[in-house]
């Protein structure tokens, strides 16, 4: 199950990395991007992080 876990851990964070690179140069403060964006990183992060606690729990 933890190797499951790893595995949604890495394609989140491709993911991301890849958002992150198609809107390069976008004009952030248009139509409240950037508050959308912020949100979503915001979410993704503790997703992320609660994932990755959750993997001691699931090792146990």
């Amino acid at each position: 199950m933890s190797h499951q876990l790893d595995r949604v851990i890495d394609d989140v964070d491709t993911a991301l990395r890849q958002l992150r690179r198609a809107t390069r140069g976008m004009p952030i403060n248009e139509h409240g991007f950037r508050n959308h964006h912020n949100k979503a990183a915001r979410a993704m992060a503790e997703l992320t992080t609660e994932l990755i606690d959750a993997r001691s729990a699931i090792d146990k």
